[in-house]
């Protein structure tokens, strides 16, 4: 089976860190990507083509509404939104956007892993 490759979008870099070795920890030897802001992550996904994205809502340059929506309307790559805000409305907009999943922060590590897996498990990747 191929290795996975899930691209950590997010540009607080304590938090794409984080995430970043929760992944690692909990993955089968997964290649993780990083990027700092909204154009970044467009950039690697046109030239990587992941198997997932970890994309935080807020980021500089291009928003996570905005990358989700042009990723999903071009690949078939899940993405699992990440936000500060909690409220229904934020969490109705991303999935409307094309998120296959949404967290909100702080998360639990247990939950972060739980979502990639089974978001992974429906691409039939984990």
């Amino acid at each position: 089976m191929p290795q996975v490759r899930i691209l950590v979008a997010d540009d607080d870099p304590s938090v794409n860190k984080l995430i970043q070795v929760i992944l690692r920890e909990e993955g089968h030897g997964w290649d993780i990507l990083s990027a700092q802001d909204g154009e970044e992550a467009i950039k690697i996904v046109q030239e990587k083509l992941p198997d997932l994205i970890v994309l935080d809502m807020m980021m500089p340059r291009m928003n996570g509404l905005e990358v989700c929506r042009h990723v999903t309307s071009l690949f078939s790559i899940p993405v699992i939104m990440v936000s500060g805000e909690c409220d229904e409305d934020t969490r109705v907009r991303c999935l409307n956007a094309g998120a296959a999943a949404y967290i909100t922060k702080p998360f639990r590590t247990s939950e972060l892993a739980s979502r990639v897996k089974e978001v992974l498990r429906g691409k039939n990747l984990e």
